[in-house]
C-alpha cells in the first residue's frame, strides 16, 4: 500500500527507491527515510500544508494547553518565515514564545526565539532581534 502512495506522490523518485536500487529500505524505516529524501519541488506547497496544518491544530487545541498552542504556533512561525510571511510570523511565534513561558517548556521558547531572531535579521529589523534575544 505504501509503495501505491509514495508512487503517486512523487512519481519521479519514488519508484526507483521502491525497488532498493538506489537505497536498501527496511519497513521500519521506510516512511522516515522517504520523508527526508523528499524532492525539493513543490517547497510552496509543503510549506501551506504547513500552514494549514498549524492553522487546524490551533483552532482545535484546549484553550488551557499552552504547550500544543506553543508548538503549533512555532510550526506556524517557522512556516511563515520560509512562506515569507513576516507579520504572521513574527506573531505566530511571539504567540509560541508567550505560551512556552506559560507552560515551562524551555526548549520550544528557545526555538521560538531562535527563529524570530533569524527572521528579524533577514528582514533588517535589527531592534527586534535584539529585544527578542
Amino acid at each position: 500500500m505504501i509503495e501505491d502512495i509514495t508512487s503517486m506522490l512523487y512519481p519521479s523518485v519514488f519508484p526507483d527507491l521502491m525497488d532498493d536500487s538506489l537505497l536498501r529500505l527496511e519497513a521500519g524505516e521506510r516512511l522516515w527515510k522517504l520523508y527526508f529524501l523528499r524532492p525539493a519541488s513543490g517547497r510552496d506547497d509543503r510549506v501551506e500544508d504547513a500552514i494549514e496544518a498549524a492553522s487546524q491544530a490551533l483552532a482545535g487545541v484546549a484553550p488551557d494547553d499552552q504547550r500544543v498552542i506553543a508548538l503549533a504556533n512555532l510550526a506556524l512561525g517557522g512556516a511563515c518565515r520560509q512562506l515569507p510571511d513576516f507579520d504572521r510570523g513574527v506573531a505566530a511565534l511571539l504567540a509560541s514564545i508567550r505560551a512556552s513561558r506559560v507552560s515551562g517548556d524551555l526548549v520550544t521558547e528557545m526555538l521560538a526565539v531562535a527563529h524570530l531572531t533569524l527572521m528579524a535579521v533577514q528582514y533588517g529589523r535589527l531592534r527586534l532581534a535584539a529585544e527578542v534575544a
